[in-house]
């Protein structure tokens, strides 16, 4: 094999180094948002007869949103399924559905994306009732009809730990009579001790500042203090009274030092006492969803974990319209659901693009599905699609399927034809030369050394000879 000579070598490395540097945008903000990922309607009941003859999927995306300026209560963007629906049994069907609206956006507060006037349902041309219903959904995760569906429930949540009627014994400790004296910018702790026993008790610390489980034997809470400070423990389950360690934590040690623990306040409640107590209810929530919320959220962080971890509701719940249909023996109906499009954005492309996501996969969870048609309207360009059979009308563009597509409906859209990347060159260049400049030293270095090694071997030849 021909050797490549090592100065060819340095040139190949730069160039490949240089097709690898990360690219800064001109914008320094936030660049891009998160939209909503909505899916069809889904029932619970696993053994439900009903069909789907066919589905119309239909979007009006007028005007596009801009984060920040968006009025929940006049958004005009919205898609439409509508569903031709059939009982083929000779059995009166009551069907319970659930249709998932997805998280919030980024750039929006789901409870803040307006009431009931935002939805609306149709049963043969008819307006019908829904309810709009709440469940946990940790940020970023994917849409799981498995999974998310599962959360939505009709009764509260329980299992072999959380119920609604668990004890929970809130405990107050003050401490003061330090062995020691302390400036006032001491960084002091309080350490909890408990016995590690996740299946009999949780500990919820109100504002510790660290925490440790998991070794069988202890759990153990962190919180800074001060003179005469108060603590506030959570023990839900069985009661248990922790043991106390001090110490101040400097730059080069950790010391411990002596003070007196006052217990001040011993008080019961009901686990869905203290749930109300830790947060408020996000309005237009039922007390069903929030208790299932809360405690999916503390099964999800401390399944087995004797403390108990919380993260919040806000921009972590996931928003469902819920309504009934009932099917006489052989009867065909057509209902439709009409909700809110809320798409990414990103503001790295000139103009912005906007991504639409629509889940079809679970639609597979039906008896039969037959046809499919996708209507987009809008006066944007289609910029790409996941399908790729898209055809250009009047009002926009539409698709055909004579069956369940493969793949999940995800497209986006543009006000260019040609929408280019907003790229500053000269943050470009700075960020080469940042990477570019350090390399070509070192490179230099290296030839150096290798010349000065060189000249030595030559000079020994002579020597010999």
């Amino acid at each position: 094999m021909k050797k490549i000579p090592l100065i060819k070598q340095i040139i190949l490395f730069l160039s490949v180094m240089a097709v690898f540097i990360v690219p800064v945008y001109a914008n320094s903000a936030q660049t891009f948002w998160n939209g909503t990922t909505s899916s069809g309607a889904h029932t619970q009941d696993g053994e439900c007869p009903i069909t789907v003859i066919h589905e119309t999927l239909t979007y009006d995306l007028g005007v596009q949103p801009v984060p920040g300026k968006i009025d929940p209560e006049h958004y005009e963007n919205s898609f439409r399924a509508e569903y031709t629906f059939h009982n083929p049994s000779d059995l009166e069907v009551n069907v319970l559905l659930s249709f998932p609206l997805g998280t919030s956006p980024d750039y929006m507060n789901m409870a803040e994306t307006g009431g009931e006037s935002q939805y609306e349902i149709l049963v043969s041309g008819k307006a019908a009732p829904a309810v709009i219903r709440y469940t946990w959904k940790p940020r970023g995760n994917a849409f799981s009809l498995e999974n998310d569906l599962a959360r939505l429930k009709n009764e509260y949540r329980s299992d072999s730990f959380f119920r609604p009627d668990l004890t929970v014994t809130e405990y107050q400790y003050r401490f003061h009579s330090f062995s020691k004296q302390f400036d006032e910018n001491a960084n002091l702790t309080a350490n909890a001790v408990f016995p590690d026993n996740p299946s009999e008790t949780k500990i919820f610390p109100l504002n510790a500042s660290g925490w440790s489980t998991g070794d069988g034997e202890s759990a153990q809470v962190s919180e800074r203090i001060s003179e005469e400070s108060v603590m506030t423990l959570y023990c839900i389950g069985k009661k248990q009274e922790p043991e106390f360690r001090f110490y101040e934590q400097t730059k080069d040690r950790q010391e411990d030092f002596e003070a007196e623990t006052e217990l001040l306040a011993v008080n019961e409640m009901t686990y869905e006492e203290f749930i109300q107590k830790l947060e408020e209810k996000p309005a237009g929530m039922s007390d069903l969803d929030f208790y299932n919320a809360m405690t999916d959220m503390f099964r999800y962080y401390s399944a087995d974990s004797s403390i108990l971890e919380m993260y919040g509701l806000s921009g972590n719940v996931m928003k469902w319209l819920q309504y009934e249909l009932v099917f006489e023996p052989g009867e065909t109906l057509v209902n439709s659901v009409k909700a809110p499009a809320y798409p990414s954005v990103d503001m790295k492309f000139d103009p912005p693009m906007f991504g639409y996501d629509y889940l079809l996969s679970p639609a597979s969870s039906w008896k039969e599905f037959g046809t499919l048609d996708i209507i987009i309207n809008t006066d944007l360009f289609l910029n790409k699609d996941s399908f790729g059979n898209f055809e250009k009308t009047d009002t926009g563009y539409q698709a055909h399927f004579e069956s369940l597509p493969d793949k999940e409906l995800s497209f986006s859209l543009n006000a260019s034809e040609n929408p280019k990347r907003d790229i500053n060159n000269s943050y470009f260049i700075i960020t080469a030369l940042l990477i570019i400049i350090p390399l070509a030293g070192i490179i230099l270095l290296i030839l150096i050394v290798l010349g000065i090694v060189k000249l030595f071997r030559r000079k020994k030849k002579k020597d010999e000879i």
